[in-house]
């Protein structure tokens, strides 16, 4: 029995030992956390860190602002030119853009309305185009103009859009099938902002009256970019390579560029009609001109947005730090 409680003894004293030995790496530890706290510089408010973080902000923020272009393929339901497209891309390719093309399948009432969501800075629409009667006659000069569809037309869909005039029923030929077209009033309405984009409106009537590029400019496109009247098909898609070229590989001016390709071109054989730009004080900057304006409003964009995230994370620590109150 002795022999048993001794070593009771002696096991109950190695635990109390063992039990100080841990408390007094605990302490140890804590007295040198709160030494190096007390010694070391609080390096988040050096000014040379701040001016390098600033620096590396606005770097980052210049080096992902990319360029991207779209070439929305409606045309191609009836007039397919595949050289136009692998032209077009390669050119834009050529000049660091990333190229998204949207065939004719994908030419809906929810492209038009998403479209500008992508950050595209330049966008070809190759899209029929329309007024709202068919003959061509001086008299419907301004009516609005729309940009077709490969949606077929049903009066039992859209019903509200339809009901508010935002859509239409388009046929681009006698034969062909009745689709829907989004009038300028969907655009203004119904898109995403622009964003400063480049539009290139290369089916008919783009220009015909004010309604169709105030409406993108009303939604943030930088300049709007089309015909005045009927235009020819293949006239157009050629005009298109030369003002891509002028405006993007030449560097040459909004005006000077169509100006370029009705030089080279000259207006449409048969109908007589014009390229030309809207609006007009916008044909003295180059694309790039244009685009530097909006990367250097996005970069101060994404620099305010920085500070305010800044200001509210040093908030927050302070919030951390303070007491708080409870009430009742």
């Amino acid at each position: 029995m002795k022999g048993k409680k001794g070593r009771d003894r002696d096991k109950s004293g190695r635990r109390f030992k063992t039990g100080e030995l841990a408390g007094f790496l605990v302490l140890t530890f804590f007295i040198i956390s709160i030494a190096y706290l007390m010694v070391s510089p609080p390096t988040s408010h050096t000014g040379n860190q701040l001016e390098t973080e600033t620096s590396t902000s606005q770097f980052t923020a210049a080096s992902t602002l990319t360029l991207k272009a779209a070439l929305v393929d409606q045309l191609s339901v009836h007039s397919p030119n595949p050289e136009l497209i692998g032209t077009a891309k390669e050119m834009m390719l050529s000049i660091a853009f990333d190229v998204d093309i949207y065939n004719p399948e994908e030419v809906t009432l929810s492209l038009y309305g998403s479209l500008a969501k992508h950050g595209y800075k330049l966008i070809v629409f190759r899209v029929h185009a329309g007024v709202e009667v068919r003959s061509w006659d001086p008299e419907i000069k301004g009516k609005p103009v729309g940009l077709f569809t490969t949606e077929t037309y049903s009066e039992l869909k859209y019903p509200q859009e339809q009901m508010y005039d935002l859509v239409s029923p388009a046929q681009a030929f006698n034969d062909s099938e009745v689709v829907f077209a989004v009038n300028p009033e969907f655009i203004r309405q119904r898109s995403e902002d622009y964003g400063g984009a480049v539009i290139v409106l290369t089916g008919c009537f783009g220009l015909f009256s004010q309604d169709l590029p105030q409406a993108f400019i009303s939604r943030g496109a930088s300049v709007v970019i089309g015909w005045d009247g009927l235009v020819d098909v293949k006239h157009t898609d050629q005009a298109t390579l030369t003002l891509l070229k002028m405006m993007l590989s030449e560097r040459m001016s909004i005006e000077e560029s169509v100006e370029a390709v009705m030089k080279e071109l000259g207006p449409d054989p048969v109908e007589g009609s014009v390229l030309s730009y809207y609006p007009q004080h916008k044909g003295s900057l180059t694309f790039s001109e244009l685009f530097s304006n909006q990367s250097l409003m996005v970069l101060d964009s994404r620099l305010r947005m920085r500070s305010l995230l800044s200001d509210r994370s040093i908030m927050l620590k302070l919030n951390l730090h303070c007491p708080k109150h409870f009430s009742l």
